[in-house]
């Protein structure tokens, strides 16, 4: 048994054509043109209840998740904060020679270095510098 829905008409707005559609007043009604009677009133929004007070912003929860004390996973009585354990986290897994934690790691130190700290250039590094960093770039690099 199928049953057919008729198409929505209103009885109190007869239908002269189906772009336009003149409401009681005689002002046009359609797509992007809504009734006067359907609009939001001056001074008053969709949303009368507006944002929650003590809503928090996905900063907000992020920093306080990031700032929780947790046990020391390193043993003892005392806390530390989550940042701390994931940058510790973080430091160790470029110790080990992950190349993606090193990249990550570097990118943060000359992020977030002072910026009164003396940067230097290549061209300012000592010999011995310059031997451990191509030992080091020898010692990852896949042959």
């Amino acid at each position: 048994m199928s049953t057919k829905r008729k198409a929505f008409t209103d009885p109190v707005l007869p239908v002269e054509d189906d772009s336009q559609v003149k409401a009681a007043g005689g002002e046009k009604v359609g797509y992007a043109r809504p009734p006067i009677w359907g609009q939001f009133q001056p001074g008053q929004s969709g949303n009368r209840g507006g944002r929650p007070k003590g809503s928090k912003s996905i900063d907000q929860v992020l920093r306080e998740a990031l700032e929780q004390r947790v046990p020391d996973p390193r043993g003892g009585r005392r806390t530390v904060r989550m940042l701390d354990v994931i940058v510790q986290g973080l430091v160790l897994s470029a110790a080990r020679r992950d190349l993606r934690a090193l990249r990550l790691l570097l990118m943060l130190v000359e992020r977030y270095q002072s910026s009164d700290a003396q940067r230097r250039t290549p061209d300012e590094l000592s010999a011995s510098d310059r031997q451990i960093l191509d030992e080091f770039i020898a010692s990852i690099t896949p042959p």
